[in-house]
């Protein structure tokens, strides 16, 4: 299946899993969702362009997951809140780009990836995806976990951690290759 030019004014453009959710993608598409709103609209944050995990699992096994157009979310591709995991063994990221929101917000970070959560990647690709101030691959958000056991992160770029951005508190730990 595949889910193209869908929107939400909140969160996750496409998919939003929460309160326990289990999301399994095992090919498809996700193409061209995101979020209709400014990024801080009267003072609320919006996260999760095209997928939000606020509190559950998304498990991606293959496919591909791509923007198109800019994004005013952290998270413009994949947005994993702090009860959220998201483990990616297969399939692609790419194609997301995230800027200043239209009320001067200069901090809109993750272009690919915005972890607060726990991220396993044992495969897959994560690529040119460009966020324009931190991680534009994946933004390791304080207090997160990002473990990079395979898989590819390339041609992604930011002013701060144009493949990875890890910020205070958080754990990037990297094996294999």
């Amino acid at each position: 299946g595949n889910i193209y030019n869908s929107s939400a004014r909140l969160h996750g453009g496409a998919v939003y899993v929460t309160d326990g959710g289990v999301f399994t993608m095992k090919g498809g598409e996700i193409t061209r969702c995101g979020i209709s709103e400014s990024a801080s609209a009267n003072g609320v944050k919006f996260y999760g362009g095209a997928v939000e995990i606020s509190e559950g699992k998304f498990i991606f096994e293959n496919g591909l997951i791509s923007g198109a157009g800019r994004s005013f979310t952290n998270g413009a591709g994949v947005f994993i809140g702090e009860n959220a995991s998201f483990t990616m063994n297969g399939g692609e990221i790419t194609g997301f780009k995230n800027g200043a929101s239209t009320d001067g917000d200069e901090t809109i970070s993750g272009a690919g990836v915005f972890l607060k959560g726990t991220f396993v990647m044992n495969g897959g690709e994560i690529s040119s995806n460009v966020s324009s101030y931190s991680g534009g691959g994946v933004y390791v958000g304080g207090g997160a976990s990002f473990t990079l056991n395979g898989g590819i992160i390339k041609n992604n770029s930011s002013v701060n951690g144009g493949g990875v951005y890890v910020g205070t508190n958080a754990t990037l730990t990297m094996t294999g290759g």
